[in-house]
Protein backbone atom coordinates (compact mmCIF):
# COMPACT_ATOMS: atom_id res chain seq x y z
CA UNK A 1 0.00 0.00 0.00
CA UNK A 2 1.03 3.51 -0.62
CA UNK A 3 -0.06 6.35 1.50
CA UNK A 4 -0.81 9.42 0.14
CA UNK A 5 -1.98 8.86 -3.22
CA UNK A 6 -3.12 5.85 -5.47
CA UNK A 7 -1.52 2.34 -5.68
CA UNK A 8 0.06 1.61 -9.34
CA UNK A 9 -3.22 0.24 -9.63
CA UNK A 10 -5.61 2.80 -9.23
CA UNK A 11 -6.58 2.55 -5.37
CA UNK A 12 -6.31 5.30 -2.24
CA UNK A 13 -6.49 3.81 0.63
CA UNK A 14 -9.54 4.52 2.59
CA UNK A 15 -9.53 4.58 6.66
CA UNK A 16 -12.26 4.14 9.04
CA UNK A 17 -15.87 1.92 9.12
CA UNK A 18 -17.54 5.14 8.01
CA UNK A 19 -15.70 5.63 4.77
CA UNK A 20 -15.65 1.91 3.77
CA UNK A 21 -19.37 2.22 3.93
CA UNK A 22 -19.05 5.61 2.17
CA UNK A 23 -17.55 3.73 -0.47
CA UNK A 24 -19.66 0.64 -0.56
CA UNK A 25 -22.99 2.43 -0.98
CA UNK A 26 -21.39 4.55 -3.78
CA UNK A 27 -20.30 1.41 -4.99
CA UNK A 28 -16.82 1.70 -5.50
CA UNK A 29 -14.38 -1.24 -6.32
CA UNK A 30 -13.01 -2.53 -3.34
CA UNK A 31 -9.69 -5.09 -3.84
CA UNK A 32 -9.25 -5.92 0.32
CA UNK A 33 -10.41 -4.78 3.61
CA UNK A 34 -7.87 -5.43 6.18
CA UNK A 35 -9.48 -5.27 9.81
CA UNK A 36 -6.90 -5.45 13.12
CA UNK A 37 -7.41 -8.01 15.75
CA UNK A 38 -8.61 -6.14 18.24
CA UNK A 39 -11.29 -4.01 16.02
CA UNK A 40 -12.33 -7.54 14.95
CA UNK A 41 -12.91 -8.39 18.75
CA UNK A 42 -15.09 -4.69 18.90
CA UNK A 43 -16.91 -4.54 15.66
CA UNK A 44 -16.75 -8.33 13.88
CA UNK A 45 -15.54 -9.66 10.99
CA UNK A 46 -17.13 -7.74 7.33
CA UNK A 47 -18.05 -9.72 4.89
CA UNK A 48 -14.97 -10.54 2.43
CA UNK A 49 -12.32 -9.01 5.09
CA UNK A 50 -8.86 -10.43 6.25
CA UNK A 51 -7.94 -9.60 9.88
CA UNK A 52 -4.00 -8.62 10.55
CA UNK A 53 -2.17 -7.87 13.43
CA UNK A 54 -2.78 -4.50 15.25
CA UNK A 55 1.11 -3.48 14.64
CA UNK A 56 0.42 -4.35 11.31
CA UNK A 57 -2.77 -2.00 11.21
CA UNK A 58 -0.64 1.08 13.44
CA UNK A 59 1.77 0.58 10.17
CA UNK A 60 -0.29 1.11 7.50
CA UNK A 61 -2.73 3.66 9.21
CA UNK A 62 -1.73 6.87 8.24
CA UNK A 63 -3.47 8.58 11.56
CA UNK A 64 -2.11 8.51 14.68
CA UNK A 65 -5.19 6.33 16.43
CA UNK A 66 -5.77 3.74 13.75
CA UNK A 67 -9.88 2.72 13.60
CA UNK A 68 -9.04 -0.48 12.67
CA UNK A 69 -10.00 -1.02 9.69
CA UNK A 70 -8.63 0.18 6.14
CA UNK A 71 -9.17 -0.66 2.64
CA UNK A 72 -8.13 0.12 -0.74
CA UNK A 73 -10.59 1.57 -2.68
CA UNK A 74 -10.97 2.66 -6.53
CA UNK A 75 -12.16 5.74 -6.57
CA UNK A 76 -14.77 6.95 -9.35
CA UNK A 77 -13.37 8.34 -12.83
CA UNK A 78 -14.59 11.51 -14.66
CA UNK A 79 -13.41 13.12 -17.60
CA UNK A 80 -13.39 16.89 -17.27
CA UNK A 81 -15.98 17.53 -19.38
CA UNK A 82 -18.50 16.03 -17.33
CA UNK A 83 -18.10 19.07 -15.01
CA UNK A 84 -19.31 21.76 -17.41
CA UNK A 85 -22.33 20.19 -18.96
CA UNK A 86 -26.00 22.37 -19.07
CA UNK A 87 -25.99 24.58 -16.16
CA UNK A 88 -22.58 23.94 -14.64
CA UNK A 89 -21.41 24.92 -10.97
CA UNK A 90 -17.52 23.36 -11.19
CA UNK A 91 -15.28 23.99 -8.21
CA UNK A 92 -11.67 24.49 -9.52
CA UNK A 93 -9.16 24.50 -6.73
CA UNK A 94 -6.02 26.30 -7.94
CA UNK A 95 -3.15 25.51 -6.17
CA UNK A 96 -4.75 24.97 -2.77
CA UNK A 97 -1.94 23.07 -0.52
CA UNK A 98 -4.00 22.05 3.02
CA UNK A 99 -5.16 18.86 2.55
CA UNK A 100 -8.10 19.40 5.42
CA UNK A 101 -9.34 22.38 2.78
CA UNK A 102 -9.31 20.27 -0.37
CA UNK A 103 -11.24 17.98 1.61
CA UNK A 104 -13.58 20.27 3.12
CA UNK A 105 -14.45 21.96 -0.31
CA UNK A 106 -15.86 18.48 -1.93
CA UNK A 107 -18.01 18.17 0.99
CA UNK A 108 -18.95 21.82 0.61
CA UNK A 109 -19.40 20.99 -3.29
CA UNK A 110 -21.40 18.25 -3.23
CA UNK A 111 -23.83 20.07 -0.10
CA UNK A 112 -24.06 22.62 -2.36
CA UNK A 113 -25.14 20.75 -5.61
CA UNK A 114 -21.78 21.30 -7.48
CA UNK A 115 -21.47 19.86 -10.81
CA UNK A 116 -18.15 18.69 -10.11
CA UNK A 117 -14.38 19.48 -8.59
CA UNK A 118 -11.40 20.63 -10.64
CA UNK A 119 -7.95 20.07 -9.02
CA UNK A 120 -5.24 21.56 -11.16
CA UNK A 121 -1.69 20.52 -11.37
CA UNK A 122 0.23 22.27 -8.59
CA UNK A 123 -2.99 21.29 -5.82
CA UNK A 124 -3.12 18.70 -3.27
CA UNK A 125 -2.88 15.71 -3.63
CA UNK A 126 -6.28 14.80 -3.73
CA UNK A 127 -5.71 11.18 -2.56
CA UNK A 128 -3.87 12.24 0.75
CA UNK A 129 -5.41 10.95 4.18
CA UNK A 130 -6.42 14.00 5.70
CA UNK A 131 -7.94 15.16 2.10
CA UNK A 132 -9.92 11.70 1.85
CA UNK A 133 -10.80 12.00 5.95
CA UNK A 134 -11.96 15.45 5.34
CA UNK A 135 -14.00 14.89 2.71
CA UNK A 136 -15.93 12.53 4.28
CA UNK A 137 -17.06 10.24 1.79
CA UNK A 138 -17.95 13.10 -0.82
CA UNK A 139 -14.78 11.88 -2.86
CA UNK A 140 -16.51 8.55 -3.41
CA UNK A 141 -19.72 10.69 -4.99
CA UNK A 142 -19.00 14.17 -6.34
CA UNK A 143 -17.49 14.04 -10.02
CA UNK A 144 -13.67 14.99 -9.55
CA UNK A 145 -10.96 15.45 -11.40
CA UNK A 146 -7.21 15.68 -10.40
CA UNK A 147 -4.18 16.97 -11.84
CA UNK A 148 -5.66 19.27 -14.88
CA UNK A 149 -3.63 22.21 -16.91
CA UNK A 150 -5.00 25.40 -16.02
CA UNK A 151 -5.55 25.87 -20.32
CA UNK A 152 -7.79 23.18 -20.32
CA UNK A 153 -10.42 24.88 -18.52
CA UNK A 154 -13.40 25.10 -21.26
CA UNK A 155 -14.82 28.31 -21.90
CA UNK A 156 -17.12 28.84 -19.26
CA UNK A 157 -17.78 32.17 -16.93
CA UNK A 158 -15.11 32.08 -14.03
CA UNK A 159 -15.60 33.71 -10.99
CA UNK A 160 -12.59 34.17 -8.66
CA UNK A 161 -12.70 34.85 -5.26
CA UNK A 162 -10.30 37.55 -4.32
CA UNK A 163 -10.70 39.68 -0.54
CA UNK A 164 -9.73 42.88 -2.94
CA UNK A 165 -11.92 42.72 -5.71
CA UNK A 166 -14.75 45.51 -6.42
CA UNK A 167 -17.70 43.04 -6.89
CA UNK A 168 -19.33 41.66 -3.96
CA UNK A 169 -20.66 38.22 -4.55
CA UNK A 170 -24.01 39.46 -4.31
CA UNK A 171 -23.40 41.71 -7.59
CA UNK A 172 -23.04 38.69 -9.57
CA UNK A 173 -25.70 36.71 -11.60
CA UNK A 174 -25.03 32.49 -10.96
CA UNK A 175 -28.08 31.22 -12.62
CA UNK A 176 -26.17 30.74 -15.30
CA UNK A 177 -23.30 27.76 -16.47
CA UNK A 178 -20.13 29.10 -14.28
CA UNK A 179 -17.31 27.82 -12.35
CA UNK A 180 -15.68 28.89 -9.22
CA UNK A 181 -11.92 28.91 -8.97
CA UNK A 182 -10.50 28.99 -5.33
CA UNK A 183 -6.73 29.97 -5.39
CA UNK A 184 -3.87 28.92 -3.09
CA UNK A 185 -4.07 29.67 0.85
CA UNK A 186 -1.18 32.09 0.39
CA UNK A 187 -0.55 33.50 -3.55
CA UNK A 188 -4.16 33.58 -3.88
CA UNK A 189 -5.49 32.58 -7.95
CA UNK A 190 -2.59 32.63 -10.22
CA UNK A 191 -2.23 35.45 -12.95
CA UNK A 192 -3.33 33.06 -15.80
CA UNK A 193 -7.22 32.22 -14.77
CA UNK A 194 -7.17 36.01 -12.39
CA UNK A 195 -7.18 37.33 -16.01
CA UNK A 196 -9.92 35.51 -17.27
CA UNK A 197 -12.36 35.45 -14.54
CA UNK A 198 -14.50 38.21 -12.55
CA UNK A 199 -12.85 39.05 -9.03
CA UNK A 200 -15.38 38.81 -6.75
CA UNK A 201 -15.43 39.22 -2.81
CA UNK A 202 -17.25 37.80 0.16
CA UNK A 203 -18.34 40.89 2.16
CA UNK A 204 -16.80 40.71 5.42
CA UNK A 205 -16.87 42.52 8.84
CA UNK A 206 -13.36 43.31 10.56
CA UNK A 207 -11.90 40.22 8.61
CA UNK A 208 -10.54 40.48 5.30
CA UNK A 209 -10.44 36.90 3.86
CA UNK A 210 -11.50 33.67 4.95
CA UNK A 211 -10.13 30.25 5.11
CA UNK A 212 -10.48 28.54 1.49
CA UNK A 213 -12.98 25.69 2.63
CA UNK A 214 -14.94 28.40 4.47
CA UNK A 215 -15.38 30.97 1.02
CA UNK A 216 -15.52 27.78 -1.06
CA UNK A 217 -19.00 27.04 0.96
CA UNK A 218 -20.62 30.72 0.98
CA UNK A 219 -19.77 30.80 -2.77
CA UNK A 220 -21.84 27.88 -3.28
CA UNK A 221 -24.17 28.11 -1.41
CA UNK A 222 -24.64 31.81 -3.03
CA UNK A 223 -25.21 29.97 -6.52
CA UNK A 224 -27.11 27.53 -5.20
CA UNK A 225 -29.68 30.34 -3.16
CA UNK A 226 -30.06 32.25 -6.43
CA UNK A 227 -30.98 29.25 -8.90
CA UNK A 228 -33.76 27.72 -6.31
CA UNK A 229 -34.84 31.30 -6.14
CA UNK A 230 -34.87 31.46 -10.08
Amino acid sequence: MRQGTLTSDGYLLAEGPHLLEDAQRAGCEIAVILVGESAAKRMGVPTGSKVVTDKLMKELSATEATQGILALVRPPQHKLADMFQKNALTVILDGIQDPGNAGAILRAAEAFGSSGVVFLKGTVDAYNPKCIRASAGSMFRIPMTVGIDAAAIPAVTLYAASPRAAKTLDQVDLKLSCAFVIGSEGRGVSEDLLKRAVAVRIPTKGVESLNAAVAAGILLYEARRQRKAS
